[in-house]
């Protein structure tokens, strides 16, 4: 290859390296906005996850505590809700 046309075609190579950088930032910044977008609606369904005693049907708290469903207080419509045990069926139901 004619050194000539490679020189001549350097200034049209920088130009392109430095669209592909531009491109790969921006794609980054809009990769990186996403994540933590996800991070944070993760969080928050954690944080409205309620969980309800598979033997007595108490419910935790966001105290965890463990309450009856009549007391728990949240919007029910804004919880989810897992099973687990609470630590007093623990006791007596599984450790025993």
């Amino acid at each position: 290859m004619d050194l000539r046309i490679q020189f001549s075609n350097s200034k049209e190579l920088i130009n392109l390296f430095k669209e592909a950088k531009d491109e790969h930032i921006e794609e980054y910044a809009v990769t990186k906005q996403t994540i933590t977008e996800l991070q944070k609606n993760s969080l928050q369904k954690v944080k409205n996850m309620r969980l309800i005693c598979s033997y007595c049907k108490q419910i935790q708290n966001d105290q965890d505590e463990w309450k009856k469903a009549s007391e728990i207080t949240d919007d029910l419509s804004k919880i989810t809700i897992s099973h687990g045990v609470c630590p007093e069926c623990y006791k007596t139901e599984v450790y025993s």
